[in-house]
C-alpha cells in the first residue's frame, strides 16, 4: 500500500495506522505527485479522491498516475460536483476555493474528458453524496464568523453546530423510511456532493 499526501504529519500518521493492517508493505511518500516517487507500471489499483481539485496541474498529476499505473490497473478517481460547489459559493468562506483548497471546479464533461484525454478507459461514472451537499453548505452558515485558513476538511469535527447535528439526525430518521432509497438515489443524481469514475488503464 503506497500513499502520498503534502502534509507531512498526515502522511506520518497514516503511515502507524496502515502498519497494523494486514498489507505487506506500506510506504508513505510526502510529494505534490510532480512526479509519483513510483516506477512506470508499479500499481494494480490507483485511488485518487478529492484530490485533483486542489493543484492547478490536474493534467499532469492525471498524466503520473496513469504513468505508475500497470496495464490492466483499475482506477477509482472523484471530484467534486460542480452542482455542489455552486450551490456553496453564494455561502462559502473564500478560503474555500482558494489555495490549498478548491482551485479547480469540474462539471461531468469536463471530468470525463481528463480521464479519457490520460488515456484511461472510463468503465463506470456515479455520483453520490447529496447528504454532504447540505452539510457544507449549512456549515458555512453556522461557521461564518469562525476564523478560517489552511486545509477547510481539518475544521469539520465534533462537536457539530446544534444545527449540523439536526441535518444528520434528520437524514438518519429518513434513511430508515420504506422507500428511503429511491429518494436518496434521486437525490444523489440531482445534487451530488462528488462524482467518482471508476476507469481502466489499456
Amino acid at each position: 500500500v503506497v500513499f502520498t499526501d503534502v502534509d507531512r504529519d498526515k502522511i506520518s500518521n497514516l503511515v502507524e495506522k496502515a502498519v497494523k493492517t494486514p498489507a505487506r508493505k506500506v510506504e508513505g511518500f510526502v510529494s505534490n505527485c510532480l512526479p509519483l516517487p513510483l516506477p512506470e507500471g508499479y500499481a494494480t489499483k490507483i485511488i485518487a479522491t478529492e484530490m485533483l481539485e486542489h493543484t492547478e496541474t490536474p493534467e499532469a498529476i492525471l498524466d503520473e498516475l496513469v504513468r505508475v499505473g500497470r496495464p490492466g490497473a483499475k482506477y477509482l478517481i472523484t471530484v467534486p460536483d460542480a452542482r455542489s460547489e455552486m450551490l456553496q459559493k453564494p455561502v462559502a468562506h473564500p478560503v474555500y476555493f482558494s489555495a490549498p483548497n478548491h482551485i479547480q471546479i469540474f462539471d461531468r464533461e469536463r471530468f470525463v474528458g481528463l480521464i479519457e484525454h490520460a488515456g484511461l478507459k472510463v468503465e463506470r461514472y456515479d455520483t453520490w453524496g447529496f447528504y454532504w451537499s447540505v452539510f457544507m453548505s449549512l456549515f458555512w452558515l453556522v461557521c461564518a464568523k469562525d476564523q478560517m485558513n489552511g486545509a477547510v476538511l481539518d475544521k469539520i469535527h465534533p462537536p457539530y453546530h446544534p444545527v449540523l447535528q439536526s441535518w444528520a439526525n434528520t437524514w438518519s430518521q429518513v434513511m430508515e423510511l420504506p422507500g428511503a432509497e429511491k429518494l436518496m438515489e434521486s437525490f444523489d443524481r440531482f445534487l451530488p456532493k462528488t462524482q467518482a469514475i471508476v476507469a481502466v488503464k489499456p
